[in-house]
C-alpha cells in the first residue's frame, strides 16, 4: 500500500487526472525508482514487477491454452504428439513458470530498474535506434544459444536443466518451466542494458519479449497436417530439441533453421524425419540420447 500511495503522490503532483499516470506506474514500474529507499522499498517494487509479469504472462499464454483447449478437436490434424501432457506435469509446469516470474522481478528490482529510469524515449525512431532494436534481436537469440547449449553439459543438465526437459511433449505451460538457476541465466539477458541504454517503455517490451518468446518453442502444434506425412524437422525445431536433447539449441527467431544452429552444426538434419508417434518412440529416443 505505502508503494501504491506512492505512485499516487507521483501521479497527482504531475498530473490533474492520477488514474492515467497510476496505470504508467504500474505498467513501467521502474520508471518510478528512487535512491530514496523510504519511498520505494524493494519488497513492495518487486511485488509490483511480479504482478506485471503475470499480467504479461497471462496476456499470451493464457488465451493460446483457452482456444487450444476450446478447438482441441479440430486441431487434433495439426498437434505434434497426440498424446496429451499429464495434469500433474502441466501443475509442476505452471508452479515452475510462477518461479520464473518472480525470478524476472527479482532482476527487475534489484539490478536492472535503477539503471534504466535514467534513458528517456527517443521521439523518433531513427536508423541507428532501429540497428539497436535489431542489435538485441540478434543478442537475445546468441544469449539464449550459449546458455542452452552449456547446460547440456553433464553437469549442468543433471544437476538444473533436466527439470525443463521432463516436458517430453512441450505445451505452452513447458515455455518457462525452468529451474530456478535456468530462470536467473535465462533472464539475464536483459544485463544488456548496462551495454545499450533503453528508455523504461523499451527496456519493458524487452522484457516482455523474453516472457513470450518460448511460447512458439512449445505450443505443441504445427501448420500442415502431421496426420498425412512424416514430421519435417524444420516445421517445428525446438520441438525436435526436446525429443533428441542434442540438436537444434536455438531460440528459434529466425526462420528455416535458426542461424547459431546453422553455423554451429547443432541443427538436426533436415534428411532425418522425426515419426509423430511421439511418447513412446520419443521415450525411448531421449533415453538413448541423455
Amino acid at each position: 500500500m505505502d508503494t501504491l500511495r506512492y505512485y499516487y503522490a507521483e501521479a497527482s503532483t504531475s498530473s490533474p487526472s492520477p488514474l492515467p499516470n497510476l496505470v504508467h506506474a504500474f505498467f513501467l514500474p521502474n520508471q518510478y525508482s528512487s535512491s530514496d529507499s523510504t519511498q520505494t522499498p524493494f519488497a513492495p517494487l518487486m511485488l509490483v514487477s511480479f504482478l506485471q509479469n503475470i499480467i504479461a504472462w497471462s496476456a499470451l499464454y493464457l488465451p493460446t491454452i483457452l482456444f487450444i483447449w476450446i478447438f482441441r478437436a479440430q486441431l487434433a490434424r495439426f498437434k505434434i504428439n497426440p498424446e496429451e501432457t499429464p495434469a500433474d506435469l502441466k501443475l509442476k509446469e505452471l508452479r515452475r513458470t510462477v518461479t520464473s516470474l518472480t525470478i524476472l522481478a527479482f532482476w527487475d528490482t534489484l539490478v536492472l530498474a535503477p539503471h534504466v529510469t535514467s534513458t528517456p524515449l527517443p521521439e523518433v525512431v531513427s536508423p541507428i535506434r532501429f540497428l539497436v532494436y535489431v542489435f538485441l534481436f540478434l543478442w537475445s537469440d546468441l544469449h539464449f544459444y550459449t546458455i542452452h547449449r552449456a547446460l547440456h553439459h553433464p553437469i549442468w543438465y543433471s544437476k538444473i536443466h533436466k527439470v525443463h526437459h521432463e516436458s517430453i511433449n512441450p505445451n505452452p505451460l513447458s515455455g518457462l518451466s525452468f529451474h530456478p538457476i535456468e530462470g536467473l541465466i535465462y533472464f539475464s539477458a536483459l544485463l544488456i542494458v548496462f551495454l545499450v541504454p533503453l528508455s523504461p517503455i523499451e527496456y519493458t517490451a524487452y522484457k516482455f519479449g523474453l516472457v513470450w518468446a518460448p511460447l512458439g518453442g512449445h505450443i505443441g502444434y504445427t501448420t500442415y497436417d502431421v496426420t498425412k506425412n512424416k514430421l519435417e524437422p524444420r516445421k517445428f525445431e525446438h520441438y525436435v530439441h526436446h525429443i533428441k536433447f542434442n540438436n537444434n539449441f536455438g531460440a528459434g527467431l529466425f526462420p528455416d533453421g535458426w542461424v547459431w544452429d546453422q553455423f554451429l552444426g547443432t541443427i538436426w538434419p533436415e534428411d532425418k524425419p522425426i515419426l509423430r508417434q511421439g511418447s513412446s518412440s520419443s521415450s525411448s529416443n531421449n533415453n538413448k540420447t541423455k
